[in-house]
């Protein structure tokens, strides 16, 4: 009887015994790929992904998990699903938070580039097309004249770093330029086609020293000179410094002298936003 006892008292134990508790693995980190990543166009996207590594050292896609957002919202916004889209040309970070951890990774939105060179009525009005990474979209670009299309040209990028020249003469008045890529509009540039002339010239000095820049105009009274230096980085130019200056008689010159490190430069001088002259020097 005892020993019945015993295995029943021992048999009840087990039943009542609670089950026994393991911990779960807790997330460590997270990351984001693809890491520094460029959006190359308006109109296109970028998909991103979250992978997260637990204590136990597992991974996991949370990419559906997670929390996106975009510190610049004004460059890029960010869906639910990781998905981004491009609003104008900048840089933002792309966050990706669940709980109390979170990481990020920079994406830069590039916009391909328009350039307008005017000429005088009845002369070439030159544009220049430039892209990079968009090879196989498709490009265009509409001149107006008070609203009517009187010229344009379309066609697909065929490399990854790709520029394009065309001109057309044009008569006095006030136009649009509209650049699309990939069916979206990247740049639209107003400009006037009238009888003028403008130049710049510029005498570089030793690193350090005064670099002179003189910006003459003819039948521009009344217009703004915009001019701009900017400092050859790798394979773009970065700006340094920018001034608009009003021009307030007819023929007008200005000199504006800047004391500069060494390196290689460039110089653009525009009347009203558009572009008149482009200098390189060192």
């Amino acid at each position: 009887k005892f020993l019945a006892l015993t295995i029943a008292v021992f048999l009840s134990a087990l039943l009542i015994a609670p089950a026994p508790v393991f911990a779960q693995p807790t997330l460590v980190s997270i990351s984001v790929t693809p890491e520094d990543s460029v959006i190359p166009a308006l109109g296109q996207t970028q998909q991103f992904t979250a992978t997260g590594t637990y204590s136990d050292d597992s991974t996991a896609d949370i990419t559906g998990s997670v929390t996106w957002s975009s510190t610049d919202t004004s460059v890029a916004t960010i869906d639910a699903s990781g998905l981004a889209t491009p609003v104008a040309e900048g840089f933002t970070i792309i966050n990706a938070s669940l709980g109390e951890v979170t990481n990020g990774t920079g994406l830069v939105v590039e916009v391909p580039y328009l350039w307008v060179d005017c000429g005088l009525p009845g002369e070439e009005t030159g544009f220049s097309l430039w892209a990079s990474n968009c090879s196989s979209l498709s490009w265009a670009l509409v001149v107006k004249k008070d609203g009517t299309e009187i010229y344009s040209a379309s066609g697909t990028i065929p490399s990854d770093e790709w520029d394009y020249y065309v001109s057309y003469i044009l008569s006095e008045g006030d136009y649009t330029a509209t650049f699309s890529v990939g069916g979206t509009v990247q740049r639209i540039e107003d400009f006037s086609v009238w009888g003028h002339e403008a130049s710049m010239d510029v005498s570089p000095g030793y690193s350090g020293e005064d670099t002179k820049f003189t910006l003459n105009a003819t039948n521009c009274s009344g217009k703004e000179a915009h001019f701009q230096i900017l400092k050859s980085v790798e394979d773009y130019y970065e700006l340094v410094d920018e001034l608009t200056i009003p021009i307030d008689e007819d023929p007008w010159s200005h000199t504006i002298t800047y004391a500069l490190p060494k390196g290689d430069y460039g110089a653009a001088y525009l009347i009203d936003d558009v572009f008149e002259k482009w200098v390189e020097f060192s």
